[in-house]
């Protein structure tokens, strides 16, 4: 985990330093280009007025000289002569085109030829006349030059624009190709640490389902790969115990079936005067004994019928039955306890034909209407309704009881948990009733939930349309 974290931290930085450097590097260039553009125009301009300076000068001194015939004043203009010879010197050294070169190098031997006529020959001589004229040419020649320099400027600045904008253009698409790559880089190595965990989520997540059967296998860095390994332990291990304890239940409700059925027969022989009257006292006791054993039996029943979930085919016996007569054999069977606590059961909605598993059915509305009767206070009515939706067929069982407490709504479907007994009673179930009608649902393609009511509690099944037989 390590290594990939460091190795994704050095691929995602990469891009960015090698961005930068180039920008550092392309922005140097410009700046170094702006920077000799800068100086050349201040030398430019400096010796270009310098050119025009020095060319008035030579040709006032050399008027000065052709009247006056002074030898200073000749002196004067040599040494301006001697400061335009510098300048058309600095001139000439920096890139110029051809025509500018040409001119520079004109202006050059012209004024030394000048230079020459002046000091060679008499200040009144014609000679010397003619070469003051010339002066006036050498200043248009400077002009020349000077125009000349600032297009070449011109065209310099230019040229750095147009580099400055390829070079911006060339940064965006640049950054824009880095942050593509970064993301694209991130991306990949949050998949590559986030998909084992989600990986280790879904592991976990199988475990809390109950599903033993597949093999846990986290793929990335070792780390993740070690605990797969731990977690495919884990499910051994609880695999193991989830099948020690289904065969418990399965030894156990064996066991207990042969004494409970004696201690039934004791009872219908002691009620049914067989081995003599009772008194009522006894009679009374003996009423208790038959009903608790039932109860029992009812239990033992519910142990069988969650092991045997798991061992026998879970392939459906599929008849053709209706829902209504379905429910009238659940409503015999419970019929002296209704009685007894003056319990109503009320049906309602169309009777529905349906091909389905008549027992598995059987087994998931009796198992919701005993947890009825039970949490029913005296006198009350338990509803069972039957109804098609667009694409369900809906059964709902509800009582007046006090309900599920909001604790146990995330947990009463699970195998063995128990809710609160009813109030009237120190009996518990044996939290196996609600998880053997999920399955029995689940096997057709079905859910069960509860329905959040105001008063009492409501269980939903719901099943597909397909259950439905022809026509129905």
């Amino acid at each position: 985990m390590r290594g990939l974290l460091l190795l994704g931290f050095s691929l995602v930085s990469l891009p960015l330093i090698v961005g930068a450097i180039s920008s550092v590097t392309q922005v140097d260039k410009l700046s170094e280009r702006t920077e000799q553009l800068v100086f050349a125009v201040a030398l430019m301009t400096k010796e270009s007025a310098l050119l025009a300076e020095q060319l008035m000068a030579m040709e006032r001194n050399a008027r000065q000289y052709q009247v006056l015939g002074e030898a200073s004043l000749l002196e004067l203009y040599e040494e301006k002569q001697h400061r335009l010879l510098n300048s058309l010197g600095l001139l000439q050294a920096m890139d110029q085109n051809a025509e500018m070169s040409a001119n520079l190098v004109r202006m050059e031997r012209d004024s030394k030829t000048i230079a020459a006529s002046l000091s060679d020959h008499a200040p009144k001589s014609a000679t010397v006349t003619n070469a003051i004229e010339s002066l006036s040419d050498l200043k248009l020649i400077a002009e020349a030059v000077v125009s000349a320099s600032w297009k070449r400027v011109q065209a310099d600045l230019e040229a750095l624009q147009e580099a400055s904008r390829k070079a911006l253009r060339g940064l965006s698409w640049q950054a824009a190709a880095l942050i593509g790559s970064t993301i694209v880089l991130v991306l990949f190595f949050t998949a590559l640490i986030v998909r084992p965990v989600r990986q280790i989520g879904r592991a976990i997540h199988r475990l809390g389902e109950g599903d033993f059967d597949r093999a846990v296998a986290i793929g990335g860095p070792q780390e993740f790969e070690s605990l797969g390994h731990d977690l495919d332990w884990l499910r051994t291990r609880l695999a193991e115990s989830e099948q020690a304890k289904r065969k418990f239940l399965r030894h156990i409700s064996h066991e207990l079936k042969s004494p409970l059925a004696s201690i039934r027969e004791g009872t219908e022989l002691l009620i049914d005067g067989t081995l003599g009257s009772l008194n009522p006292t006894q009679a009374e006791v003996a009423e208790i004994l038959r009903d608790k054993s039932l109860d029992l039996q009812a239990l033992i029943e519910n142990l069988l019928d969650f092991s045997a979930r798991h061992q026998l085919d879970e392939e459906l016996n599929n008849s053709r039955f209706g829902l209504r007569s379905l429910v009238n054999d659940i409503r015999r069977d419970h019929r002296l306890t209704l009685e007894g606590k003056r319990l109503s059961l009320v049906t309602s909605g169309e009777d529905f034909i349906v091909e389905a598993d008549r027992e598995k059915l059987h087994r998931a509305l009796e198992n919701l209407l005993s947890n009825a009767i039970k949490f029913s206070p005296t006198g009350t009515e338990i509803t069972i309704s039957a109804r098609r939706t667009d694409n369900q067929l809906q059964i709902e069982i509800s009582d007046c009881g006090p309900g599920v407490s909001p604790q146990d709504k995330k947990f009463i479907f699970q195998p063995l948990y128990k809710g609160a007994p009813p109030m009237d009673s120190y009996v518990r179930g044996s939290g196996l009733g609600l998880s053997v009608s999920r399955d029995c649902i689940v096997s057709h393609g079905g859910t069960i939930s509860l329905v959040d009511v105001p008063l009492g509690a409501r269980f939903r099944i719901s099943l597909p349309l397909g259950i439905l037989a022809d026509g129905a």
